[in-house]
């Protein structure tokens, strides 16, 4: 009688999980699809508006404009994050040894011009090959290495350092600048979806970068956190097992 019980109680989990799978994969189309629908009717309207009558318009209802369409574009942006955000958790990981350094060069170039780079002093330390998805640990650099370009731009002198250490079960790596900052306070904010610790009026941005750093790091078996000081930098690490 109790394994009667025990494979009912699992025949019902079973289901249970089967109808949330599908009210997600629901959401997720109504996410993908459903929700762009009017989004693109804002955008697409706001801008005959302002191409159409913009010249009869006065300077407040111009920016008007200008302030709608750039909310509907900041709600599209997110609501395709919140999507690869969600699809995540089924991606399959492709592992292979990956070069670390390698990696960390190549976001580098692709984020900063010669010309820019040239404003910033970077070190890049000795970094230990991983195992891992080298696309999605590619994502996990350049998600680092932009909030570390983006809260130090406002600095005379600003820099960045990529560094590498090891502990008994994981290899560490790190990004760390001397820009803006944070509260540790509010460190538990720092990778949860939508979160941010600035204003987009102090710098731009989704509030989606660390929450993919996080998904990702946590996939493939490592952790990630911060150190910071305001005004005086950060410090991101994460860490992936041997």
């Amino acid at each position: 009688m109790e394994n009667i019980s025990l494979e009912k109680r699992i025949d019902e989990l079973t289901r249970q999980l089967h109808i949330a799978h599908q009210d997600w994969e629901e959401f997720r189309h109504a996410l993908s699809h459903d929700l762009k629908a009017p989004l693109r009717a804002v955008q697409g309207f706001s801008l005959i508006l302002k191409e159409d009558y913009g010249s009869l318009l006065d300077e407040e209802a111009n920016r008007i404009i200008e302030v709608i369409v750039a909310n509907a574009n900041k709600v599209k942006q997110q609501i395709e994050d919140l999507v690869n955000l969600s699809g995540m958790g089924a991606k399959q990981l492709n592992l292979q040894d990956v070069n670390m350094k390698e990696l960390a060069e190549e976001c580098l170039s692709e984020l900063l011009t010669d010309e820019q780079r040239a404003g910033f002093e970077i070190s890049i330390g000795t970094l230990d090959k991983c195992k891992g998805d080298v696309g999605l640990l590619k994502e996990v650099w350049l998600q680092l290495l932009k909030n570390a370009i983006r809260y130090s731009s406002k600095k005379e002198k600003p820099s960045i350092e990529i560094n590498y250490s090891a502990d008994a079960t994981s290899r560490i790596y790190s990004v760390k600048d001397k820009g803006e900052g944070f509260d540790m306070e509010y460190s538990h904010k720092l990778f949860k979806i939508f979160q941010r610790l600035h204003s987009y009026e102090e710098f731009d941005g989704a509030g989606t970068g660390l929450a993919f750093v996080k998904r990702i790091i946590l996939k493939h078996g490592g952790s990630v956190w911060a150190e910071a000081t305001p005004n005086k930098g950060s410090c991101f690490y994460f860490s992936i097992p041997f």
